[in-house]
């Protein structure tokens, strides 16, 4: 299976192009995931639009970038207890600000240090500047890749500094049935960096 990122043509901006279709979410059964390839820093602000299913009792992350737990890092994840555990550069927060129930659909925004679920401000972490050296993955952190996402994902969205630079929809490339998320603005399609396959949601 094709691993690698595609140029999806030149599609106006906001829509698929021809040869792809458009699907209502893809799911991953815990060992799919998508590089981003971009690096987060004090001005990233992240939006995804998600349903859980892993269930009780096991670690998760919904998205994170590489390297040490505790050093320039941007992520969210949920512990074995069911605890939310965000971090923004070396500040980390383990509590139960948000315990999100099984096969339930949230929007969860991590908008520099402010945490968000439902458009509701539920944690700031501490002001910092810092600049991530690895990718942010959706669906896992490759230091822990057991505890990858497992569940649907709608939609995923990253902004620097106030600029959208990435907005991934779930899509189907119909040369080969490959699952993955296009991205509407570098116009690129991202396929699993994981193993196995995307489950595909309903083509819309």
């Amino acid at each position: 299976m094709s691993r690698r990122r595609g140029l999806i043509g030149s599609a106006k901006k906001g829509l698929l192009p021809s040869g792809y279709k458009q699907l209502e979410y893809i799911e991953s059964t815990g060992t799919q995931w998508i590089k981003t390839g971009f690096k987060p820093n004090q001005d990233t602000k992240v939006e995804v639009d998600f349903e859980f299913n892993k269930g009780v009792g096991a670690n998760a992350v919904f998205f994170g970038a590489t390297g040490l737990w505790s050093n320039a890092t941007f992520g969210f994840y949920l512990t074995d207890v069911g605890n939310t555990y965000s971090n923004y550069n070396n500040d980390t927060n383990i509590s139960n600000y948000f315990a999100p129930v099984l096969n339930t659909r949230y929007l969860y925004v991590h908008d520099k240090q402010n945490i968000y679920v439902d458009g509701i401000l539920k944690y700031t972490h501490a002001a910092a500047t810092f600049q991530s050296t690895g990718n942010l993955f959706l669906g896992v952190i490759l230091i822990r890749t057991e505890y990858a996402f497992k569940g649907k994902c709608y939609s995923f969205k990253i902004w620097d500094n106030g600029t959208l630079v990435c907005n991934f929809i779930p899509a189907k490339r119909n040369s080969d049935n490959e699952i993955g998320m296009c991205d509407i603005v570098s116009q690129t399609f991202f396929t699993n960096a994981g193993t196995g396959v995307f489950i595909p949601g309903p083509e819309i």
